[in-house]
């Protein structure tokens, strides 16, 4: 397993859970993904969980205040991407017509972020690195391998995206749906698709994917620990095989397994 020692500008470094219950969401994700665990008592602040895999960080995780859950904050998973410099950043998205939902702060001695909402409505988090960098450990079982965009409007996506992350954009078709990957320094950086017909009552989100070594398996442990699938096991030709999961307080994410489509395979 590769350790990760730096995340280029424009790339997701981090994942980061916020959920209405931090020992429910712990359990389960440990159970489902063989995580450890090391939780940091940060006095009012609440107490912050990073998860690892094979000791190496691979997500993180706190749990939402009265405050934003009376807000209507719900379970999710918050998305980081990195920049040179979080104030740079945060200004270039207000140009662009984006919003700065917190920050640019911050978190001690770790790095600085900010909290971006998109043109499409989209949020996402930039990270600034200092000390901390973000996941150790990417595309292994286990750990972050993807992350996507779900918007019903891509045009505007693409066009704030690509401006601040600096990506560019080739189009082409999964399992005959049109698809946008995103490119940056480091190679592919992120996915964009359509938001499907039957989901237009939920908000443009970013989602993230883990990697597992079976998918099926993934689902059905998912479920025995009480969470669902909102997307069953389903393959998909030149990528693998992938479930989109919900925990057992209404986090969403995605599980995939990238050999887990043969040529021939049918549903």
């Amino acid at each position: 397993m590769t350790e990760f020692k730096e995340h280029l500008p424009g790339t997701f470094c981090f994942a980061e859970l916020g959920t209405s219950d931090q020992q429910r969401a712990g359990t389960f994700y440990q159970a489902l993904f063989d995580w450890g665990r090391a939780d940091q008592d940060r006095g009012e602040a609440g107490v912050y969980t990073r998860f690892t895999r094979d000791g190496l960080v691979c997500a993180a995780m706190y749990e939402l205040s009265p405050v934003q859950t009376g807000q209507g904050m719900t379970s999710q998973w918050f998305q980081y991407v990195t920049v040179d410099d979080a104030d740079t950043a945060s200004e270039r998205a207000q140009e662009l017509g984006g919003t700065v939902l917190a920050g640019p702060l911050d978190i001690m001695e770790h790095g600085r972020l900010a909290v971006l909402r998109a043109t499409d409505q989209s949020v996402v988090c930039v990270w600034q690195p200092r000390r901390t960098y973000g996941v150790a450990v990417k595309d292994a079982d286990g750990a972050m391998c993807w992350n996507e965009l779900i918007s019903a409007d891509l045009g505007a996506a693409r066009e704030f995206y690509g401006s601040l992350f600096g990506w560019e954009h080739r189009h082409t078709l999964e399992a005959g749906r049109p698809y946008t990957v995103c490119y940056g320094a480091d190679g592919s950086a992120a996915g964009m698709l359509d938001l499907p017909v039957d989901m237009m009552d939920v908000p443009n989100h970013w989602l993230v994917y883990f990697a597992v070594a079976d998918c099926d398996a993934a689902a059905a442990r998912a479920a025995e620990l009480g969470g669902r699938a909102l997307v069953e096991p389903t393959n998909l030709p030149t990528v693998g095989r992938f479930a989109i999961l919900q925990d057992p307080c209404d986090g969403v994410f995605g599980v995939v397994d990238m050999d887990g489509y043969e040529e021939g395979d049918e549903e």
